[in-house]
C-alpha cells in the first residue's frame, strides 16, 4: 500500500493492514479486517505482456514476459516465465536492476519476444524500461541472449537504421529469427523495399546477416502484418515497393491478421488518423482494398 498524507510524501507499507480508513472530501470509507480464516493472500503484482513459442510444431518451448518493478515493495520484478520442449515449467528468468537490459530504477517489461528454433537457450526481446522522476528517458531496443539469460547483447540493426527508433518486431521461423526494422511513417504511402530491412540469425545469435522483404510470387499481392502498433504493408510487384494497407484512404493497425489465399481479415482494427475502431476488416484482393465487416451479435 502507498499511503500519502497531505504533502508528506508516499510511505510504503508492505505489511498487511488490519484496518484502514479513507477520507475524501465529505465521504469516508472504513474497511475492517476479514474474520479469521477468510483472508487470503493477494497474488503478486505483475502484468503478463508478450508471449512466444518455438516455431517448431514438435516443440512446446514457450516464454512469457511479466512486467514488474525493481522495487520489491511494489510487487514482482520483471521476468520471463519459461517452459521446456516437453511443456514443463523452468525456473523463471528474473531481470536484475543493474543488468544489461534494464539498468535503472523503475518499472520494466518486454515490448516483443521471440524464441529460436536452433538453440533453446537463445531468447530475443525488446527491452521496455520506464524511467521515473528526473531520470533521462531510455528508448526500447532489441536484445538477445545465447546462454539462457546470463549474458545479453543488442541485436545489430542494418546499416543506417536506428535500433531504438526503427525496430518493428521479431519473426521466428524454422530457419531462424529475423529482427525487422522500418524507415518510414504512415505519412509516406508507398516506399521502396530498402526501407524495410532485417537482421537474420540462423545460429542462435552468433552471426547475423542482412535480409529484405520478399513475396512468394511476383503476380500475387502479398501482405505483412508488422504488429498491432505498426500496421500492415502490402506489395503488388513482388516486394520491390510497399504500401500501407488503408481503409478509406487511412492506414490502420490491427491486433491480428488472418489469411486464406488472397482473402484477408484484420481483427480489432483501428485507423491511425481517426479514433474509430472496427472489430473486423476484410480484403478479397490480397490487401489492396479493405471494407468493414459487421459481424452479427452472438445469440442472447
Amino acid at each position: 500500500a502507498c499511503v500519502k498524507e497531505h504533502t508528506s510524501g508516499c510511505a510504503f507499507r508492505p505489511e498487511v493492514s488490519t484496518t484502514f480508513q479513507i477520507t475524501e472530501g465529505l465521504s469516508r470509507i472504513v474497511r475492517d479486517p476479514l474474520p479469521p480464516g477468510e483472508a487470503e493472500p493477494l497474488p503478486p503484482l505483475g502484468t503478463r505482456e508478450p508471449a512466444a513459442r518455438s516455431p517448431l510444431t514438435s516443440s512446446r518451448l514457450t516464454a512469457e514476459c511479466v512486467s514488474g518493478n525493481f522495487d520489491s515493495r511494489m510487487g514482482e520484478p520483471p521476468k520471463l516465465l519459461l517452459t521446456d520442449d516437453a511443456g514443463q515449467p523452468l525456473p523463471p528468468l528474473i531481470f536484475q536492476e543493474d543488468g544489461p537490459l534494464f539498468p535503472r530504477h523503475g518499472y520494466a517489461g518486454c515490448g516483443a519476444l521471440a524464441l529460436d528454433p536452433v538453440r533453446t537457450d537463445s531468447i530475443y526481446l525488446l527491452s521496455a524500461p520506464h524511467a521515473g522522476g528526473t531520470e533521462e528517458a531510455v528508448f526500447p531496443r532489441p536484445y538477445f541472449t545465447a546462454d539462457g539469460g546470463i549474458n545479453w547483447a543488442p541485436v545489430p540493426a542494418p546499416e543506417g537504421f536506428d535500433p531504438s527508433h526503427t525496430f518493428l518486431g521479431f519473426q521466428s521461423t524454422v530457419d531462424g529469427v529475423t529482427a525487422w526494422f522500418l524507415q518510414t511513417s504512415f505519412d509516406e504511402p508507398t516506399f521502396p523495399a530498402a526501407r524495410v530491412q532485417g537482421s537474420f540469425t540462423a545460429d542462435g545469435g552468433r552471426s547475423w546477416a542482412g535480409t529484405g522483404p520478399t513475396c512468394p510470387a511476383d503476380d500475387v499481392p502479398c501482405i505483412w502484418h508488422l504488429g498491432e502498433h505498426q500496421g500492415l504493408i502490402y506489395s503488388a510487384d513482388g516486394g520491390q515497393t510497399w504500401s500501407w494497407a488503408t481503409l478509406g484512404g487511412d492506414p490502420f493497425v490491427a491486433q491480428q491478421v488472418l489469411s486464406q489465399g488472397s482473402v484477408l481479415e484484420a481483427v480489432e482494427a483501428r485507423t491511425t488518423r481517426h479514433r474509430g475502431a472496427a472489430p473486423l476488416l476484410r480484403s478479397e484482393d490480397g490487401g489492396a482494398t479493405w471494407h468493414w465487416v459487421d459481424p452479427p451479435p452472438p445469440g442472447g
